[in-house]
């Protein structure tokens, strides 16, 4: 996520939440977003357009002017103009009770996310448990087991998650010692069968 915009998205969450209704901002991390949810109600029409242009009055004056003193806020709506510059419009929600900020996690931190989830928690990414089917009737090498993906080439992805595969001693080299090399293949270990075994027998 952009770190200015979220930033302030925070930020705004909290000095400007609803919290007569004895409700808390929301924040929810996603696989693929992140989600800030406050209570209050911003209406269509003028009072939606002042709200973009930062023209609004903060309900708790209190905490305004807390995060004034803590040098993390400059004026009273400077926030919204940075996080419009990484965000639309179309990236909030109104409801009658509620604002809801939804920041989409850019492709390269979710291609991270995957993989950890996938191979560093034990949860098996679909691809990773196609990649030990395939190795488990023989070695490939990285291009073969691109295409019989269904990728011309090796991508990023498939080059981080072989990389967690070999660190999760689910696979393995066949040339140990010369890692680079263009006759280089993989194996799948004893432990990715016994993973990949583990998982068929939950599936069926």
């Amino acid at each position: 996520w952009n770190p200015v915009a979220l930033r302030e998205a925070v930020i705004n969450a909290i000095i400007h939440n609803d919290y007569s209704t004895e409700l808390v901002p929301k924040f929810e991390i996603f696989s693929d977003r992140l989600e800030i949810t406050s209570a209050g109600a911003i209406h269509s029409g003028r009072e939606q357009e002042d709200f973009f242009a930062g023209y609004s009055m903060p309900r708790n004056k209190t905490l305004m002017r807390v995060f004034k003193d803590l040098g993390m806020v400059e004026y009273l709506g400077s926030g919204m103009p940075r996080i419009l510059k990484a965000y639309p419009r179309k990236a909030f929600t109104f409801s009658a009770h509620f604002i809801r900020l939804t920041m989409p996690m850019s492709e390269e931190a979710q291609t991270k996310s995957g993989v950890e989830s996938g191979v560093e928690s034990g949860v098996e990414s679909e691809m990773a448990l196609q990649i030990m089917h395939l190795l488990a009737a023989s070695p490939l090498s990285k291009a073969e087991i691109a295409r019989a993906i269904g990728k011309k080439k090796p991508t990023r992805y498939l080059n981080d998650l072989m990389k967690k595969l070999l660190e999760a001693g689910q696979v393995s080299y066949t040339l140990p010692d010369k890692p680079n090399s263009r006759l280089q293949q993989y194996r799948l270990t004893e432990k990715g069968r016994s993973l990949r075994q583990s998982n068929r027998a939950e599936n069926e």
